[in-house]
């Protein structure tokens, strides 16, 4: 129990007092090596190419993620420690990341301002205060817009936070310093990511409207043949008549 409340308030002095000052993200992947790197471009070709049908998987990864995070960040400055520290982290990750698999519009509400407020915080270089609360407001804007229109949004959203975590995964790797590499691999994931969700719902919209066309179609034959087998019957009825 000592043991792991001392790495937790070791974990929380090297975060809050060194780390957070000129916390760079593409420095911390290209530190923690090919590992960190390659589930974070996971996760990203996920996002860039899979992101609208998966989205109730990533909005709750994300809600865990950063329901950790907060939760570490508010009980270290309330002064919790140890074993009640962890709890907390873990209390508040589990309950936003149910929050935002359950509640959709939720989801893609948080979902969108994190994308937002880090996309901007990421391709400014040496962002101060101001830059993050322009992401900040970014983020909230474009989280109500994907909260009231949802589907249409929700493919740029995820292929956008795909390019930017991807983008920062390649130039880890390339060059950390050269912010031309990053804004070059943002654009073009971007851009794929995008295109190829949109084909893909596209297609699935386009095979719904088929098979929908092909069940009215069956069904007006159904019909047709019902009305002819009437016509048959009266055409019958009236010769017996006249008999």
């Amino acid at each position: 129990m000592d043991y792991i409340t001392q790495t937790v308030e070791n974990i929380g002095q090297r975060i809050f007092e060194t780390e957070i000052q000129d916390f760079s993200l593409i420095g911390w992947i290209s530190e923690r090596g090919i590992p960190v790197g390659a589930v974070l471009g996971a996760v990203a070709l996920l996002m860039l190419f899979a992101g609208a049908k998966c989205r109730r998987v990533l909005f709750g990864i994300q809600g865990l993620v950063v329901g950790i995070a907060g939760g570490f960040t508010a009980g270290w400055f309330l002064g919790l420690d140890g074993m009640s520290l962890l709890g907390v982290s873990a209390a508040v990750g589990i309950v936003l990341c149910v929050l935002e698999a359950v509640f959709l519009r939720f989801g893609a509400f948080f979902f969108a301002v994190c994308t937002a407020a880090g996309s901007v915080v990421l391709l400014v270089p040496d962002p101060s205060w101001i830059v993050w609360a322009i992401g900040g407001a970014v983020g909230i804007v474009f989280g109500i817009l994907t909260a009231v229109f949802l589907n249409p949004l929700i493919i740029p959203v995820t292929g956008i936070a795909g390019s930017v975590m991807g983008g920062a995964a390649l130039t880890a790797f390339i060059d950390p310093s050269n912010r031309i590499v990053l804004y070059l691999s943002c654009l073009v994931l971007a851009i794929v990511g995008i295109t190829v969700q949109y084909i893909v719902e596209y297609r699935k919209i386009a095979r719904i409207e088929r098979k929908r066309a092909g069940e009215i179609r069956k069904k007006k034959s159904v019909e047709s043949e019902i009305e002819s087998a009437r016509s048959v019957l009266d055409i019958d009825e009236e010769t017996e008549t006249q008999e």
